[in-house]
């Protein structure tokens, strides 16, 4: 039995970001009409996990293994290891190997934020916090300028190193970017947030958030992660979610109900795409969006990597 074994280089020469975009935005569309017979992430020490799932009446079952240690990578400034195996419905049997080095997950993640602030972005914009300065934070700012012109951004680091260098990298891609002392220096002059962190303890806190603000938490999209603080999510005016089964699982909305907290129910972000509607946001008011990694995306991202290369 062969496969083809589709590296990095193979997948940007063969697809562009409009089509991810557009792959993206059909795949929540679709989940949230329960159309992805998506399985469950199984999530093993270290970081590591297995994610696995199949779009209904389409020709592939996609399987992702991150097989690296999130902490020993940051220490020895490795890439992220993580394979992506393509496997025939029809068949069986695997036909391919997208040895992507987590790439499609960062940019997935970056896409389906910027879709979420599509809808929810404040109509007043001075200031962009961002929470964090890794790789996931650098996907999400340079997602931004598709839906905004504002280029003042305000970020928090842990590493003073790293925020430097996040700094310095942002800089010379047209962005003006400060690094604060604090996360709440971050929180009370930002009008959208993103957080980026892996932090198992609320780094912002209710309190902080100003009237008019939205933000996207990214980082708690494993179990025992958290970024916000409850009492955030109980006195929003919306919650959004990137998939609902993920409501008890993980992500910030998950420790919200282990604390008891149920009246403030999420709305899916593919509800919201197809029925904008369905909310209508207010000046003053404080939204929440909470991507807990939802795999459906990337599954339907490669599975249109490997047609699009088999067909070219």
């Amino acid at each position: 039995m062969t496969m083809d074994i589709l590296t990095l280089s193979d997948i940007k020469k063969n697809i562009s970001f409009d089509d991810i975009v557009n792959c993206v935005e059909n795949s929540l569309i679709e989940q949230s009409n329960q159309s992805i017979d998506q399985l469950d992430k199984v999530d093993m020490i270290d970081n590591r996990y297995i994610k696995y799932g199949h779009t209904k009446n389409k020709s592939y079952f996609i399987m992702e293994i991150d097989s690296g240690n999130l902490f020993s990578q940051r220490k020895l400034k490795q890439d992220k290891t993580s394979f992506i195996f393509v496997i025939s419905t029809c068949t069986g049997k695997p036909v391919a190997i997208i040895q992507d080095n987590g790439w499609i997950s960062h940019i997935r993640a970056a896409i389906v934020s910027m879709l979420a602030h599509k809808h929810l972005l404040p109509s007043k914009l001075e200031q962009i916090g961002i929470m964090g300065s890794g790789t996931q934070a650098r996907q999400q700012l340079l997602c931004l300028p598709y839906i905004t012109s504002c280029k003042q951004i305000s970020i928090w680091s842990r590493s003073l190193e790293s925020g430097e260098k996040f700094i310095q990298e942002m800089s010379s891609a047209g962005f003006k970017v400060s690094l604060a002392s604090n996360p709440e220096e971050v929180v009370k002059n930002s009008q959208l947030i993103v957080t980026t962190t892996p932090s198992q303890q609320p780094i912002i806190h209710n309190e902080w958030v100003q009237p008019g603000t939205h933000i996207t938490a990214v980082g708690a999209s494993g179990a025992g992660k958290q970024e916000l603080d409850v009492e955030l999510l109980f006195s929003a005016n919306q919650l959004v979610i990137d998939n609902k089964d993920n409501i008890f699982k993980c992500g910030e909305i998950s420790q919200a109900y282990k604390s008891g907290f149920i009246d403030n129910h999420p709305i899916e972000l593919g509800e919201l795409m197809e029925k904008p509607t369905t909310f209508q946001r207010g000046v003053d008011d404080i939204t929440v969006f909470d991507l807990t990694g939802e795999a459906s995306s990337e599954f339907e991202i490669a599975a249109m990597i490997y047609n699009s290369y088999i067909n070219n």
